[in-house]
């Protein structure tokens, strides 16, 4: 989907069976049109409480009752190693991680879905999250974790 000078993938997780766990995290992936520099801070969930700035992630608000926490990483300068926490430890911890680090055109933003460990519904199901900008925009991003 392309809108705002960038675009997000979609993720889908595949096929389970009903009754079958799903997968703890889904990524979606931000990439900037050409041209355009994007950063994982310019990103937020609507209506979602912050649990961290560095990195940005998001817990709340407006998620699905499936998605326990929604973080955003820079590829070019991650805070963390370990995606899949939302509050990381300090073994955790990228050892060239730059708090001074200025984005570049090759920055992109992987978005790091925490499901919250439910089983398989017997029908298809999309999970939607709503992700927002920062940068000005007022069209909000409605992406979709498919599971069938």
């Amino acid at each position: 989907m392309a809108t705002n000078n960038y675009t997000v993938t979609t993720h889908d997780l595949g096929n389970f069976n009903a009754g079958n766990v799903v997968p703890a995290i889904a990524y979606l992936l931000i990439t900037p049109q050409s041209g355009f520099i994007i950063r994982a801070s310019d990103f937020n969930i609507s209506g979602g409480q912050p649990v961290s700035m560095v990195p940005p992630t998001f817990a709340g608000g407006m998620l699905p009752s499936h998605v326990s926490f929604v973080k955003f990483e820079d590829t070019d300068n991650q805070v963390y190693l370990n995606y899949t926490t939302p509050t990381p430890t300090a073994s955790d911890a990228n050892s060239f991680y730059d708090p001074n680090w200025v984005a570049t055109a090759s920055n992109t933003v992987v978005v790091i879905v925490a499901l919250s460990g439910f089983f398989m519904p017997p029908n298809d199901l999309n999970v939607k999250i709503d992700i927002d900008t920062t940068m000005g925009s007022i069209v909000p991003v409605i992406n979709t974790i498919s599971l069938t």
